[in-house]
C-alpha cells in the first residue's frame, strides 16, 4: 500500500498547492480582533486589506506577526466564502501553535482546504462546534508537513453541539509529522474520491458522523485494523469503530460502537 499511496499523496500535496496558489490570497493578520468578517484582520499581498471571497483564498499561519489573534472566529451570524483555505503553523515562530474556531454560520470553500504546519514543530488546529462548512468537490488535506524534519500536527476537531461539513475527498496523513482528526460530533459527508490514510493520520470517532460514497467497508477495515481509525481514543473497553454500506444510499457510514 504504503509506497504507491505516499507517492500519490505527494503529487496530491502539490495540486493542493498549486490551486492556492493560482488564487489571490488574503493573509490573516488578526490585529483588530479574532473575527473573520472584519477586514481589517486581514492583508492582501498587493496591497489593502479585504475579507476573503470566491475568488480569494483564506491563508492563515503567519504565527510570529506581533500582536495577532487567536483563535480566528466565525460565528452563527457569519455568512463567509473562500476560494480555499491554508492554515498552518510555525512559518515565522517554529514553535508557536496556530489555531482557528467555527461555533456556527456556514463557510463555503471553493478550493482545498489545508491544515498542517511549515516545516516546524508546531501545530495547526482548526476546531468546529457548530454551522456547516460546504467544499462539496472538494479536497480537505489534514496534516500538510514542508520538511522531512517537522514533528507538529494538523488537526481538525469536530465537538458538541455538531457541525456539518460536505468534502469530496480526505487526505489524513503526514509522516514523519501527524494528522488527527478527533470526530466527536456532526457529521462529515465525503464524496466519490474517499477517504485515504496512512501511517502518521490518525481518525478518533466517539458521537460524530462520517458518511463516504460508495462501497468502503474494505479499507476502513484495512484502516482499523492498522490502528488509524479508533473509537473512544482506544481507551473504552469493547469500544470499535463501525462501518455499514447501504447499497440503497450507496454510501458507507462510520461511527463509534
Amino acid at each position: 500500500m504504503c509506497r504507491k499511496l505516499l507517492l500519490l499523496i505527494s503529487a496530491a500535496f502539490v495540486v493542493v498547492l498549486a490551486g492556492n496558489a493560482s488564487a489571490a490570497a488574503e493573509w490573516w493578520v488578526g490585529h483588530v480582533s479574532s473575527d473573520w468578517d472584519d477586514n481589517r484582520n486581514w492583508s492582501y499581498a498587493g496591497g489593502g486589506s479585504w475579507i476573503p471571497t470566491s475568488d480569494t483564498g483564506a491563508n492563515m499561519g503567519k504565527s510570529g506577526i506581533p500582536d495577532i489573534n487567536f483563535p480566528l472566529v466565525i460565528t452563527s451570524s457569519d455568512d463567509l466564502e473562500c476560494a480555499g483555505m491554508w492554515a498552518y503553523a510555525g512559518e515565522v515562530n517554529k514553535l508557536q501553535d496556530s489555531s482557528w474556531s467555527m461555533t456556527g454560520g456556514s463557510l463555503a470553500c471553493y478550493g482545498a482546504i489545508t491544515l498542517g504546519c511549515m516545516g516546524s514543530d508546531a501545530n495547526a488546529t482548526f476546531t468546529i462546534t457548530g454551522g456547516e462548512v460546504n467544499a462539496v468537490g472538494q479536497t480537505l488535506t489534514i496534516g500538510t508537513h514542508f520538511d522531512v524534519f517537522s514533528t507538529g500536527a494538523g488537526v481538525l476537531n469536530m465537538s458538541a453541539p455538531g457541525p456539518t461539513v460536505n468534502v469530496r475527498r480526505i487526505y489524513l496523513s503526514a509522516v514523519p509529522g501527524r494528522g488527527i482528526f478527533n470526530l466527536n460530533a456532526g457529521t462529515i459527508n465525503v464524496g466519490d474520491l474517499g477517504l485515504i490514510m496512512s501511517a502518521g493520520g490518525s481518525m478518533d470517532i466517539t458521537n460524530g458522523t462520517m458518511t463516504i460514497a460508495g462501497d468502503r467497508m474494505i479499507e476502513i477495515g484495512d484502516y482499523s485494523k492498522a490502528g488509524w481509525i479508533t473509537a473512544y481514543g482506544g481507551t473504552v473497553a469493547r469500544a470499535y469503530p463501525r462501518a455499514a454500506y447501504d447499497p440503497g444510499t450507496d454510501k458507507t457510514t462510520i461511527t463509534a460502537y
